[in-house]
């Protein structure tokens, strides 16, 4: 019965916000190839080997390169709920996949839609910040102004 009442007050719409935090880890294993790239040798790809978690990535190994952690680093930049979201996310999606299926509700599920584009943005600025200009990066140039909402 009390397995019943746990599954009963997940979201049936959980899928959006495990949907997000894979292509949040995507993103962020893009972002340390490139923060990483003009590393000698095989430095970088060590570096990703001592911190395989995205939690030691977004964490430690950030606050090890630049001093501040990722999330503190997107609020600098004017992302403050979105940097909370990511937050909240990521430590929702660590109780779903041990037990918990409760720990991602429909207001997860809804914020994290309301602040998709947000988020991708608050990436590129920090990616932008972080990873380019130097020889070995890719720049990503994409606007951080807002666009038209979609018409529904």
């Amino acid at each position: 019965m009390a397995d019943e009442t746990r599954f009963m007050r997940m979201s049936q719409r959980f899928t959006v916000v495990l949907l997000f935090w894979t292509l949040f880890e995507v993103l962020m294993e893009g972002f340390y190839r490139a923060a990483y790239a003009d590393l000698p040798g095989e430095l970088g790809d060590e570096l990703l080997r001592r911190f395989p978690s995205i939690g030691g990535r977004l964490h430690r190994l950030y606050r090890r390169t630049w001093q501040v952690s990722f999330l503190d680093d997107l609020r600098s930049e004017g992302f403050d709920e979105e940097a909370s979201l990511i937050d909240r996310v990521q430590i929702a999606r660590n109780s779903f996949i041990h037990g918990h299926p409760e720990a991602i509700a429909d207001d997860l599920v809804d914020q994290t839609l309301q602040h998709l584009e947000e988020v991708q943005r608050g990436w590129i600025r920090i990616f932008n910040k972080r990873c380019t200009g130097r020889s070995n990066k890719v720049p990503i140039w994409a606007s951080t102004e807002r666009r038209p909402a979609f018409v529904r």
